[in-house]
């Protein structure tokens, strides 16, 4: 259903100004899940990787599969955790020069932000003009909506659905 995230047609280049908040995410894949950080600049949203995982990521997100996630971390995080600490990510180039699967979502090609608060973790979907995204955060719907609207403004909606 979801296919790996890549770069986008913006490039690497257009930018180099300073990161005003990030979002940890998992993107469910076909199979596991993927790990990214969500860059807010005013430009838009910027796409950062971290690394792909199996089923214990998704569980990673619940009080009870905390456990298995950190397993996986131990396993498979310490090279990516070494690689982190290693570079400055302080503005948006660095970000985007980080990895080669980094990419921009610019403010145009962001359609809405659906946020559902009646979910712990938040689940929201993210519209672009070629895409449909389905993301969890550990942080809460309040801090996130907050932080999206200032830069992507009425294009985000909040809802409590009924379960």
């Amino acid at each position: 259903m979801f296919r790996t995230l890549s770069r986008n047609e913006t490039g690497v280049n257009k930018l180099s100004e300073p990161i005003i908040g990030v979002i940890p995410v998992v993107a469910r894949l076909a199979m596991g899940s993927e790990r990214l950080k969500l860059y807010v600049t005013r430009s838009g949203l910027i796409v950062a990787h971290g690394g792909k995982r199996g089923a214990g990521a998704m569980a990673g997100m619940s009080v009870f599969g905390k456990l298995s996630g950190a397993i996986e971390d131990l396993v498979k995080g310490g090279k990516e955790t070494i690689e982190r600490r290693e570079r400055d990510l302080s503005n948006s180039q660095a970000i985007l020069s980080a990895d080669k699967d980094n990419f921009l979502l610019s403010i145009d090609d962001i359609v809405k932000v659906e946020l559902d608060s009646s979910r712990v973790p938040v689940h929201f979907v993210l519209v672009t003009k070629r895409e449909k995204f389905q993301l969890v955060t550990p942080m809460s719907a309040e801090s996130l909506e907050s932080l999206l609207r200032q830069v992507l403004k009425e294009k985000v909606s909040l809802e409590k659905r009924q379960q």
